[in-house]
């Protein structure tokens, strides 16, 4: 009933992932509505901001209203290394997630990677999800059942 936020990664590490983000944003809008569903494109991490349409102003990132969820389609910062200047920073996404959190919204990240790859620290800041096969649309719903309780 509140609703969704998708934010989309659409950083070069993310490129073979692009046709699987357009399935997952068409299951959400299937699921929450697509009047319901908002979505925004960013480069890193939302913190940085996002392009508006065709022209190339970039708009800061503003927390939806207090208890929609916020889903993350995005590899966190994992291939940094290969990706430097468009890969985010831990601290980055942490800073951004605990920004969501005092919003009263909760953070999602569904990415492509092992939720053991990252740091603890990572992991309590944010709800990670893999993003794989065994990855279904009631698995998802469960999980972010459980992630909805704002701290």
């Amino acid at each position: 009933r509140r609703g969704a936020l998708v934010l989309v990664d659409t950083s070069p590490a993310l490129t073979p992932f692009a046709e699987d983000q357009r399935w997952l944003i068409g299951q959400v809008r299937r699921i929450v509505g697509p009047e319901a569903t908002q979505v925004q494109r960013f480069i890193g991490c939302p913190t940085r901001g996002f392009a508006s349409g065709l022209e190339e102003n970039v708009l800061a990132w503003q927390p939806p209203p207090a208890g929609t969820p916020v889903l993350v389609l995005t590899d966190l910062g994992a291939n940094r290394r290969s990706f430097p200047v468009e890969s985010a920073s831990e601290a980055e996404w942490i800073g951004f997630a605990l920004g969501a959190r005092r919003a009263g919204c909760p953070v999602i990240a569904l990415t492509p990677q092992a939720p053991a790859r990252f740091t603890a620290r990572l992991r309590s800041a944010l709800f990670i999800v893999p993003w794989d096969r065994r990855t279904t649309a009631g698995r998802l719903r469960r999980r972010i059942g459980r992630a909805h309780r704002v701290a």
